[in-house]
C-alpha cells in the first residue's frame, strides 16, 4: 500500500517587497505546523521520505513540523518542480519512489486540484492543512497515474485552537 500526505505550507505574509518564492512563514504560520505536528503524532504513519516545494514558506513549515515530529530524523528532499505545481509534478516525481509514506508539501491551487483527480473529492486545503490519499497498489508508478485512491484524512491547525 502506498500512502500519500499532501500537505500545504503554513500561512505566509504578501509582501509585495519579496519575490513570490522567497516569502517566509508569518508566526501564524508556524504555530500551524507546530499544530499539524500535533495531529500527525495522534496517528502511527511513520513518513518514511518528505519532498519539500523549494520555496521559503515550505521549507520552514518542513522545519518546524520536523521538530515537533516524533520521528527522529525524516529523509527529506527539496523539490524544485513543486513549487505552485500539481498533479503532473507529483507523477513525475513520485513515479520514481520507493518508500511506503511520502509527505508531499507545497502549495495550491495544485495540490487541491491532485486531491479532486486522485479521489474525486474536492477539498480546498487552507493554510498547514493536510490531506492522507492510501493506494493497494505496490509501486509509486502503477498508484500515482489512478485516480482510485482513497481519502482516509483531512486535517486542519484551526482545529487545535
Amino acid at each position: 500500500m502506498k500512502r500519500l500526505v499532501l500537505m500545504r505550507h503554513g500561512h505566509s505574509p504578501n509582501v509585495a517587497t519579496i519575490r513570490d518564492h522567497d516569502r517566509p512563514l508569518s508566526p501564524k504560520g508556524h504555530l500551524q505546523a507546530k499544530q499539524m505536528a500535533q495531529h500527525l503524532k495522534q496517528y502511527s504513519w511513520n513518513i518514511d521520505l518528505a519532498l519539500v516545494s523549494t520555496a521559503t514558506r515550505t521549507a520552514e513549515t518542513w522545519s518546524t513540523l520536523q521538530q515537533n515530529l516524533p520521528q527522529p530524523t525524516i529523509r527529506m528532499h527539496l523539490e524544485a518542480q513543486f513549487y505552485l505545481s500539481g498533479l503532473g509534478a507529483l507523477q513525475t516525481v513520485l513515479a520514481q519512489q520507493e518508500p511506503c509514506t511520502i509527505l508531499a508539501l507545497g502549495h495550491n491551487n495544485g495540490w487541491s486540484s491532485a486531491i479532486e483527480r486522485l479521489c474525486g473529492h474536492h477539498i480546498i486545503l487552507q493554510t498547514a492543512a493536510l490531506v492522507v490519499l492510501e493506494h493497494p497498489a505496490s509501486t509509486w508508478n502503477d498508484a500515482i497515474y489512478s485516480d482510485q485512491w482513497t481519502l482516509s484524512h483531512h486535517l486542519s491547525p484551526h482545529e487545535y485552537r
